[in-house]
């Protein structure tokens, strides 16, 4: 017999339905049968995870294209119907459950390997121009009463079809919502994050629950599964804070539903928790698909952690999962890389963990990088040792990766290349130094993030010129020092591209709380351009800080632009150097500066 385990959170925002999508994708992978069911019906948004066609960059869509399924609202309002005409109850469920009308059968991926893995999913139903009015209507009070079979027989047909059966529960407290956390599942997921409104209203709704489920079905108790979401790990001193509060809270849950204590709630929550990253924030993708659990600091280990315990066969087997696999402290470590000069990162790093890029600096390696004419040889032998140096912080680093970089603008955007392709899911913080302070001082990344400011960094702004065939687009990122307007039409004119200036609203640098708000407004230029210009190729020249142009790196992903081409100021000709393409990460070439 399989299980049935229903996803709540007190409120939206904390990761609820990308627990769901990720815990059915480890278990397809683990080939176990999987229905996922939607049932936040009145704000649907499973199916994002699931419907959405895939990444170009992966072909076929996960779904047979154009199908209109019907799904959870049209599922009950037919077994409805059909005991309302007189049809029996096991005979009404087994029609529904039989029927090729209801369901997706999805693709689901796994980073090792080569042959996707199947779940099936429930919409939360057909969205035509009758969903909401189905919704609104269906009386889940009354039909409960009347016929509260209906849910006992759905619940055993599914679990003698599936292991698993997932159900995306709705947000609050409701009558809908009381059907799929209390009358369906044996267990319940109870999602959250760090902060009153969501600790109070999940551990309240718990207690609730376990009352509930013990008076409509006594040989069935309610199992819990706290699920920490969404835990920004750069707030440390906060976070444990928190956790304390949370810890107290569950204890008290779990003594007052069960009337004993069940163990150590610290060691789960640090164990267990699933961190804020960046990159996963935009659009809805499934975590486990593109990482490895034994990634560190992943969402993967996240939610593979947590699958871990939520398998386990007593309600109190999650404890005993997890007092040997506790995630130990983490040590922050140094990634400097320079091909303009030796230096070595601040005081602070010196004594931990530093990976240095390359490790002994040849004399004339920044004289074959600026060459006028492009050094192929010494470019690519750049970008391997680029790629190994990531590679090698992140074999020796498990905390927080500090970037410390002094290099020529095209290996900058190519370094942010690869720590977004390499080390996507770990806690990253870029450094810059300042040139007034001269120190290196926290840009972006881990643990900062945009503050209100009375005017933007930086402005966009479209320069005529280009061409009368223009197809590409060319755009200027400009930081203390102006791009002179002259060498910029000349290659906007040479390359036929439509001209884009992003430029500081003042000749100053970049004050060290400025740089999150930067890299937002550096984002959300591209985000305009790629939806004017969604077919063309870009082409970057730059007088920014260094990491403002690393985290440039890490946006000009291949599954948005497919070719992303970093030009290099050449001073004799007064030209701009095309030299590599950051989304193909080759070098564009032995030619002569435009």
């Amino acid at each position: 017999m399989g299980e049935i385990i229903s996803f709540y959170s007190y409120k939206g925002g904390v990761g609820r339905s990308m627990a769901v999508a990720n815990v059915a994708t480890l278990l397809a992978q683990q080939g176990r049968r999987v229905l996922v069911v939607d049932f936040d019906l009145e704000a649907p948004g499973l199916h994002r995870y699931f419907l959405d066609p895939e990444p170009p960059r992966k072909g076929r869509p996960r779904q047979k294209p154009f199908s209109r399924q019907r799904g959870t609202i049209d599922a009950f309002v037919e077994i409805a119907s059909r005991l309302s005409g007189g049809e029996k109850v096991q005979d009404a469920v087994t029609s529904v459950l039989e029927s090729d009308r209801y369901g997706y059968s999805v693709r689901v991926r796994a980073p090792t390997a080569a042959a996707a893995a199947k779940l099936d999913f429930w919409s939360a139903g057909l969205f035509d121009s009758d969903y909401a009015r189905r919704v609104h209507d269906f009386p889940w009070v009354r039909f409960y009463e009347e016929r509260g079979e209906a849910f006992t027989r759905l619940a055993a047909e599914w679990k003698q079809r599936y292991d698993y059966v997932l159900l995306d529960s709705r947000t609050g407290i409701s009558d809908l919502g009381s059907v799929s956390t209390v009358i369906l599942p044996d267990k319940l997921v109870l999602a959250f994050t760090l902060n009153q409104q969501s600790l109070h209203g999940v551990t309240e709704f718990g207690r609730q629950a376990v009352e509930l489920k013990r008076g409509v079905d006594p040989a069935r108790p309610l199992a819990l599964f706290p699920l920490l979401s969404r835990v920004e790990e750069g707030e440390e001193r906060l976070r444990r804070s928190w956790t304390r509060d949370a810890v107290n809270r569950f204890e008290a849950l779990f003594e007052a539903a069960y009337g004993k204590r069940l163990g150590d709630f610290s060691t789960y929550l640090d164990a267990v928790r699933i961190p804020h990253r960046g990159y996963y924030a935009y659009g809805e993708s499934i975590a486990v698909e593109e990482e490895k659990a034994a990634t560190l600091g992943s969402l993967a280990e996240g939610y593979s952690r947590f699958l871990d315990c939520l398998q386990g066969d007593a309600l109190a087997g999650w404890q005993e999962r997890i007092r040997n696999t506790v995630r130990p402290e983490w040590d922050d470590g140094a990634l400097v890389v320079s091909f303009e000069q030796s230096f070595s990162p601040p005081v602070g790093f010196a004594s931990g963990l530093v990976v240095k890029v390359p490790p002994r600096l040849p004399s004339d390696r920044s004289m074959r990088l600026r060459a006028a004419t492009v050094n192929k040889l010494a470019w690519e032998k750049t970008l391997l040792e680029l790629e190994r140096g990531v590679e090698q912080a992140l074999n020796t680093i498990q905390g927080t990766l500090h970037v410390f970089a002094t290099l020529p603008y095209p290996a900058a955007a190519y370094l942010g290349r690869c720590l977004d392709s390499m080390a996507r899911a770990r806690p990253i913080q870029i450094h810059q130094l300042d040139p007034n302070l001269h120190r290196w001082v926290p840009f972006s990344g881990t643990g900062l993030e945009p503050r209100a400011v009375k005017e933007p960094c930086y402005k966009l702004s479209w320069m005529s010129g280009g061409g009368t065939d223009k197809q590409d687009v060319l755009l200027a990122i400009e930081g203390m020092t102006a791009i002179a307007e002259e060498s910029l039409r000349a290659l906007a004119s040479s390359i036929k591209a439509h001209t884009y200036r992003l430029q500081p609203s003042r000749r100053r640098p970049l004050l060290p709380e400025e740089g999150p708000q930067a890299v937002a407004q550096l984002r959300a230029a591209l985000l305009h351009l790629q939806k004017r210009h969604p077919a063309a190729s870009i082409h970057i020249v730059t007088t920014a800080p260094v990491a403002l142009v690393i985290e440039l790196g890490r946006m000009l992903t291949p599954t948005v632009y497919s070719s992303a081409i970093v030009h290099q100021f050449e001073p004799k000709t007064a030209r701009y150097l095309p030299v590599l393409d950051i989304t193909q990460r080759s070098v564009v070439g032995a030619r002569r500066a435009t």
